[in-house]
């Protein structure tokens, strides 16, 4: 008779699975939390096509003004394509004058972490592309910097003093 009235011990193995499954759940908790900081990359590894059209613009823009001793803000006089206002990575603006074109990329706040909630952001560079026409040699002169760190800023415009030009403070020459 006193094994009806005691209460039946619980099978070790129920137990354990019992722990096994609330330390489980409760490690779950903060693995998941860490999946939302996993960075994903802003796009392909690729180039963005943006500092290519630049680039190009840069360089028809220099053939335009070795002929016609000036700048032009047409596409259809350079016979190329318009450079994007706007890239996965970059705002793109020109600044076209006629002794100079100025291209600059500024990087766009970039969400990189797995579901986009900006927890955690792109790291990129600006650039700044740029012709002036050297009237002493009247030829015309181009140069391309790119940011030392990331920012988010409109990057500044290079110097010309007459005979070379000047990346911008907190700007390399690429």
């Amino acid at each position: 008779m006193s094994n009806l009235t005691e209460k039946p011990k619980a099978d070790s193995k129920s137990v354990n699975l019992k722990r096994l499954l609330l330390f489980s759940g409760l490690g779950a908790i903060p693995i998941g939390i860490a999946v939302c900081f996993i960075y994903v990359p802003p796009s392909c590894a690729c180039r963005d096509r943006g500092i290519d059209a630049s680039g190009a613009y840069i360089r028809a823009q220099q053939a335009y003004s070795l002929e016609h001793k000036t700048f032009t803000s047409s596409y259809q006089s350079l016979g190329i394509k318009e450079i994007p206002t706007q890239t996965p990575l970059f705002n793109i603006s020109t600044e076209v004058s006629k002794d100079k074109v100025v291209v600059y990329g500024t990087p766009r706040d970039v969400p990189t972490d797995l579901f986009r909630l900006g927890l955690t952001k792109a790291e990129t560079r600006s650039f700044v592309n740029a012709a002036f026409y050297d009237k002493k040699s009247q030829t015309p002169i181009s140069i391309s910097c790119v940011s030392e760190k990331s920012t988010l800023e409109k990057p500044p415009t290079p110097a010309f003093n007459g005979e070379k030009l000047t990346c911008p403070v907190g700007f390399t020459s690429k």
